[in-house]
């Protein structure tokens, strides 16, 4: 380890900002940076499935792990065994919050899987929690059908004091649309378990129709926004953001992806058929909801619309980096804090797994959006977005990682001196600087503009291994790189145009490239 680097005692000395802590260092504490905000902490490992967090008023935070302990992170740690918690499956210690006025009361609030004579079953209980520990336990709302997969569990106070719950269809997919069940829902209840007078249908049903919903957040205008997991096996995808009104019908399993029906509401974004994001968490913060991604592997930014006739923009940051993530959480210093869960069997977990992570805002790059040709640098728009501003030949290369035709494309023969962007999100890519000609037919470059806009990965299709090139932030299919390229790289990105946008280099400055355009300036 560099030098520079020392030992954070969890929350204590990483909120306060402290340097190198004295105390004795708790078994899950990691080594931080110190004074490096920018770059992602890990503040705690070797967690067990940690679902849900919450910061008390102290500073200190309660984490909740999936096969049944509440722990406290604090100078050291803590955990207490839950009772009754049968972690199956998706089920187990799953939500955590606390209630708003948890100072005067100490109340927190779990949302957990029990055995029962039916089966597997879901239900919030309130308990007092005072140093350190939890006593009187009260059942808030019991009898929400469980299952080994689909069992919803977020859990969260809203800005009219009531208690929200999602709960998932538990693999019964009718359930979803019957407004007499719990399962498939978002729930609406008084702190106390009773039901409030205005929820729509008498009962404790505030939406319905949906799948698996595991996301709640409020935003400055008071709306709810609810993350929700769409299909999964074969087909997968279509994953939803979606803006949750009451007594809404979210159309599960009758619509998905931009699918309508009278009476049903499509999300306000949604992650297309090819693409799985398994959203497991919603935070808002600045204009944002952030939420972290399983399958996806990535912390999501959906970037909320200031008018109405717009969609939510979608950037992704840290693709691949921790693995799965699961919960985003705004810590009391303004940071954002996510847990792994690569432990849960459907992950590839590090020796330090799970993990608690401290990421600093500004470490995401969001001041570089800017206003290009319509829509925003940097960001994947909404599905439906997508599908009016590309023709089906591009849509059909970038969003189904199809291939267009050699030497009948856009820029297979283009000579001109410039860069190439992402045709969906305008994030730069490829300069003529890098361009030669291949002789098949296809744009190819010698290596990237912005090294950092490039994702590659492994694809197995047509009975060969290759590698495949898509953008960062818009998830674009892109093409493919081969090591057969002339030096120094010895590369040959090989691209489609139909993913491309050409940009001369004397309109750099006017569409907000301005950056590149020493790259074309005589010596």
């Amino acid at each position: 380890m560099h030098p520079k680097y020392c030992r954070a005692v969890l929350f204590l000395s990483v909120l306060a900002g402290s340097a190198c802590a004295q105390t004795q260092l708790p078994q899950n504490t990691i080594p931080v940076p110190v004074g490096g905000q920018s770059v992602p902490q890990v503040v705690a490992s070797n967690l067990a499935i940690p679902w849900d967090a919450a910061f008390l008023p102290s500073g200190d935070l309660l984490i909740t792990e999936r096969p049944g302990t509440l722990l406290l992170l604090s100078g050291g740690e803590a955990r207490e065994r839950i009772e009754g918690v049968e972690h199956r499956g998706e089920g187990g210690l799953l939500g955590l919050t606390l209630h708003p006025q948890f100072a005067e009361n100490h109340f927190v609030y779990l949302y957990q899987t029990s055995e029962s004579k039916s089966g597997l079953q879901n239900h919030v209980d309130r308990y007092r929690f005072e140093e350190g520990k939890l006593t009187d336990r009260t059942e808030i709302i019991g009898d929400i059908p469980g299952a080994i997969y689909h069992d919803g569990g977020r859990i969260e106070f809203g800005p009219d004091g009531y208690l929200y719950i999602t709960t998932g269809d538990a693999t019964r997919e009718n359930l979803a649309q019957e407004r007499t069940s719990l399962a498939g829902k978002i729930l609406r209840v008084r702190d106390d378990g009773s039901i409030p007078s205005d929820n729509p249908f008498g009962n404790a049903v505030y939406s319905y129709g949906h799948r698996n919903p595991q996301g709640l957040a409020w935003d400055d205008d008071g709306r709810l926004w609810s993350t929700e997991h769409g299909r999964s096996g074969v087909l997968s995808g279509f994953d939803e953001l979606n803006l949750i009104v009451k007594g809404g019908n979210y159309g599960w399993p009758v619509i998905q992806g931009s699918e309508t029906k009278e009476g049903m509401i499509a999300p306000e974004l949604h992650s297309g058929p090819s693409d799985t994001w398994a959203p497991a968490s919603a935070a808002y913060f600045d204009g944002s909801i952030f939420f972290g991604g399983l399958r996806g592997e990535a912390v999501y930014e959906a970037m909320l619309p200031k008018s109405e006739n717009e969609s939510p923009g979608l950037r992704i940051h840290f693709l691949h980096e921790f693995g799965r993530v699961r919960t985003v959480r705004v810590g009391p210093d303004g940071f954002l804090y996510l847990t792994t869960s690569n432990t849960d069997g459907r992950g590839n977990p590090e020796q330090s797994d799970d993990r608690l992570i401290r990421i600093d805002p500004k470490a995401l790059g969001r001041e570089k959006l800017a206003t290009i040709g319509g829509m925003r640098e940097y960001v994947r728009p909404s599905e439906g977005d997508i599908r009016r501003m590309l023709t089906p030949l591009q849509y059909e290369v970038t969003q189904e990682e199809g291939t267009e035709r050699p030497f009948d494309n856009a820029y297979w023969d283009t000579h001109a001196e410039g860069i190439y962007v992402d045709v969906v999100s305008g994030e730069p890519l490829f300069s003529s600087k890098e361009k030669f000609d291949s002789g098949t037919g296809w744009p190819s470059f010698t290596k990237p503009l912005v090294p950092e806009n490039i994702v590659e990965r492994e694809d197995r299709g047509l009975l060969m291994t290759r590698t495949e090139v898509r953008s960062r932030h818009a998830d674009s299919h892109l093409g493919h790189v081969f090591p057969d390229g002339p030096e120094p790289t010895n590369l040959r990105y090989c691209m489609n145009s139909a993913a491309l946008r050409f940009i001369p280099k004397d309109r750099l400055q006017e569409e907000g490239y301005g950056e590149f355009a020493t790259l074309f300036k005589s010596p």
